[in-house]
């Protein structure tokens, strides 16, 4: 088992004039082939933004869009301004990273973070 950190600390994520995309580190997860992935909302603005995470995957970890893969996507709904969800991921690629996507003039402060298992 081991704690993947995508955002460990609180992240602020969003822009006011456009859709925003922020990006975590890249891990390299190989040695396990199951996912449990939380994402959280502390604050959001406007109270009741809806935050995507895609956790996406590769073999590959460059910087190239093309080479990058959706393997899953964490929808959090903000009630008065929090909010968190979880979900189980199977057989991701050999690196993972989540790309936080915020939709025009919203700002959550949130984190995400991960346990890589073995087994479910």
């Amino acid at each position: 088992m081991e704690n993947v950190r995508f955002f460990p600390r609180q992240v602020l994520a969003g822009t006011e004039t456009a859709a925003a995309d922020t990006y975590s580190d890249i891990f390299d997860v190989s040695a396990y082939p199951v996912l449990t992935v939380e994402a959280r909302i502390y604050t959001a603005s406007p109270a009741n933004a809806n935050v995507s995470v895609d956790i996406e995957q590769s073999m590959d970890p460059t910087f190239r869009a093309d080479s990058w893969s959706v393997l899953g996507t964490l929808v959090v709904a903000a009630a008065s301004g929090q909010g968190s969800t979880r979900t189980t991921l199977s057989n991701p690629a050999r690196f993972v990273r989540a790309k936080v996507r915020m939709p025009i003039a919203s700002y959550a402060t949130m984190h995400v973070e991960a346990v890589a298992r073995s087994s479910s």
